[in-house]
């Protein structure tokens, strides 16, 4: 077990764990700043609640990287564990609201903390036993996360009229789901 960098996934899943939740509020505590929106969700939808994951793993994760210097394999790991725990969100998600019929605040709750363990879990399993990856599929598993965040600050403002980026109280999309 490589130790330094399982400390380093526990840290990130703590961290990550209490920065999600408290991101959770931002743009109503900041009065509904655009600056906010485009770190925090702006409405109920699940698009924007992968925000309370995406931003505070990218935080931690630049930390990580500047403190520790790790191999691109760790940021590779870190990439690919991201990316996965935030389809794995999305996927369960709607798998269980097809089930019961609706969302459900604890089931939410535990997705993000799963999710989480799920993002930092695959991150120290793929940097800690997997060989090293070619730079270029490294790097493109970084823009591909890259990518990811761009999309979920632009949606934000332009949001594609589909059921993924709704606020299911109100049916509206983007800033305008909360009037």
């Amino acid at each position: 077990m490589n130790i330094p960098l399982f400390k380093w996934a526990l840290w990130g899943f703590i961290t990550t764990s209490v920065a999600g939740c408290l991101s959770h509020f931002l743009h109503e505590f900041s009065r509904r700043s655009r600056l906010a929106a485009c770190i925090s969700p702006v409405n109920e939808s699940v698009w924007e609640h992968l925000k309370l994951l995406y931003f505070p793993c990218i935080v931690y994760s630049a930390v990580e990287y500047a403190v520790s210097s790790p191999d691109i394999r760790t940021l590779w790991g870190r990439c690919c564990g991201l990316c996965a725990a935030l389809l794995l969100m999305i996927v369960v998600y709607y798998t269980y609201t097809g089930v019961i019929g609706r969302g459900f605040l604890p089931a939410d709750i535990a997705l993000f903390f799963i999710c989480d363990a799920c993002c930092f879990g695959l991150s120290y399993r793929l940097g800690a036993y997997f060989p090293v990856p070619s730079a270029v599929e490294a790097w493109s598993w970084v823009a591909l996360t890259a990518l990811f965040g761009v999309c979920l600050v632009l949606f934000t403002f332009i949001t594609p009229p589909i059921a993924l980026f709704a606020d299911p109280q109100t049916g509206r999309f983007g800033l305008k789901a909360r009037g």
